[in-house]
């Protein structure tokens, strides 16, 4: 290799090392937010089967079939009892060490119980539970003494602190 600059000279290397190296971040396309609901068990899936899988996956030189992906999930309560957020963080790494910086990297996974509390049976009296003028019951006791009068309220997944009784 001859190097000659603008004015005629000649560099004196014998020989010159060329690093070639990878410095772009492959890319794709995160899974889409989703809401998991829960079974009638109160378990849910979140595999990837279920939530989705990172997509368009691209790289400058790593072979797609070679790109590792991977998530990381950072799990919150949610805004009513029993329901879980997940935040999952994709990555995708390239056979170089480039790891992705997509800044929409995040996917939203929301876990809720969907199926509504049951009652059942037949109020066995017709007594009055107190009231303070506008129709609510005054009472704490509302769901015991309901039950203790033939009624069999239950939820799946909440206990009775977190069921509450209207009119």
């Amino acid at each position: 290799v001859n190097i000659v600059d603008n004015y005629g000279c000649k560099a004196n290397a014998d020989s010159i090392t060329l690093t070639v190296k990878d410095v772009e971040v492959p890319t794709f396309t995160r899974p889409a937010d989703i809401i998991v609901y829960k079974s009638a068990s109160c378990t849910y899936d979140i595999s990837v089967a279920e939530t989705g899988d990172a997509s368009n996956l691209a790289d400058n030189c790593t072979a797609v079939g070679n790109l590792i992906v991977t998530h990381t999930d950072d799990t919150t309560s949610g805004s009513c009892y029993g329901e879980t957020i997940v935040h999952r963080a994709w990555r995708v790494t390239d056979q170089c060490g480039n790891i992705s910086n997509a800044a929409d990297s995040i996917q939203t996974i929301t876990i809720q119980d969907k199926i509504a509390p049951t009652i059942s049976g037949t109020l066995r009296d017709s007594t009055v539970v107190g009231c303070d003028g506008d129709s609510r019951p005054v009472a704490d006791n509302t769901l015991q003494y309901l039950r203790e009068h033939g009624l069999t309220i239950s939820d799946n997944c909440s206990d009775d602190a977190h069921l509450t009784v209207t009119s």
